[in-house]
């Protein structure tokens, strides 16, 4: 019995160290992807993502698809 008190404590020592292993790593890894968002920091103005209403239209029902119920 004693065994399986020993096995048991085995299996939650290495669990709690993979655990700690993980959050480690992630601790790692977060400031690199914090660092890789700077690069755009500054947007562009709204008007440059903009166009002419009637523009905007004729492109969306250019994609639109061909229904058979037209």
């Amino acid at each position: 019995m004693r065994a399986v008190t020993k096995a048991r404590m085995t299996r939650q020592r290495t669990i709690s160290i993979m655990a700690l292993v993980l959050v480690i790593t992630i601790g790692f890894l977060v400031p690199k992807a914090a660092a890789q968002s700077d690069k755009y920091s500054k947007m562009a103005p709204v008007d440059q993502y903009l166009m002419e209403r009637n523009a905007e239209i004729l492109l969306a029902r250019s994609a639109a698809t061909v229904s058979t119920f037209t």
